[in-house]
C-alpha cells in the first residue's frame, strides 16, 4: 500500500502491526523499531514530520537500547532523522544526524565501500547544496561517485548517472561550464543506454545540457 501511494491503508496495517508486535514481544523489540520507523516513513510521505520525527526518535530509542551505539539500524534511524529536520529546513541538526549515520556506517562496513555511504555522501551533499555551499556539495558528491563506480564496476548504473547529473550541477553553479557540460554529458550518456529516449531522467539530462551548452 506503501509503495502504491496508499497512505492511509499503509498506515492502517503498519499500527495493527505494531499493536500485535508489542503484545507479544514487549516494548523494546527490533520488529517494534521496525514498525515504528515504517510508521515514521508513512507520515513522513503525508508531510507531518512532527510526527514522522516522533516515529524515527521512538525506533532509535528501541534500537540503541538493544545495540548500543555501533548498529546499521542506529545508522539508518539517524539517517531517517536527519532527513525530517532537512524537510522542516533545519539543516544544521539535520547535518548533525547525517554526520553521525555516516560515522557509524563506516565502522559497521569497515571503510567508505558501501552502498549505504554512498547514499549518506550523496545526502550530506544535499544539504550542503542547498545552502549553497557547493565545494562541500562537490566533495561529498564525488565521495559518493567514487564509491558507486567501485562497487558497479564501471559507469553503467543509474546511481552513477545521478552522481554526475548533480556534479555537473554544482559545476554550473561555480559557473564552470565547461565542467558542467563534461559531467552532464557522461550523465546523458548513461540515463540512453539505461532507459527510453522519452523517460523523465533522460529528459533532465537533456535540459541541464543543453544549459550548459548555453553558457
Amino acid at each position: 500500500y506503501k509503495d502504491q501511494g496508499e497512505d492511509e491503508k499503509a498506515l492502517e496495517y503498519f499500527l495493527k502491526c505494531l499493536y500485535i508486535e508489542k503484545s507479544v514481544y514487549g516494548a523494546n523489540h527490533p520488529c517494534v523499531a521496525s514498525s515504528y520507523n515504517n510508521i515514521g516513513g508513512v507520515y513522513g510521505e503525508q508531510g507531518e514530520f512532527d510526527k514522522s520525527l516522533e516515529y524515527f526518535l521512538k525506533s532509535l530509542d528501541i534500537y540503541k537500547f538493544i545495540y548500543g551505539e555501533n548498529h546499521s539500524d542506529i545508522a539508518s534511524a539517524y539517517n531517517n532523522i536527519g532527513q525530517v529536520y532537512k524537510n522542516q529546513g533545519e539543516d544544521e541538526k539535520a547535518l548533525e544526524y547525517y554526520l553521525k549515520s555516516q560515522d557509524i556506517y563506516k565502522s559497521v562496513y569497515g571503510g567508505d565501500n558501501h552502498p549505504r555511504i554512498a547514499l549518506s555522501s550523496n545526502n550530506i551533499g544535499l544539504l550542503y547544496e542547498s545552502q549553497e555551499e557547493y565545494n562541500k556539495a562537490l566533495e561529498y558528491y564525488l565521495k559518493s561517485l567514487d564509491i558507486s563506480r567501485s562497487l558497479y564496476g564501471g559507469d553503467n548504473h543509474r546511481d552513477i548517472a545521478a552522481s554526475y547529473y548533480k556534479i555537473g550541477t554544482i559545476y554550473h553553479n561555480q559557473e564552470e561550464y565547461n565542467k558542467a557540460l563534461e559531467y552532464h554529458l557522461r550523465a546523458l550518456d548513461i540515463r540512453k543506454s539505461l532507459f527510453q529516449e522519452n523517460h523523465p531522467e533522460v529528459a533532465l539530462s537533456y535540459l541541464k545540457t543543453g544549459h550548459a551548452y548555453y553558457e
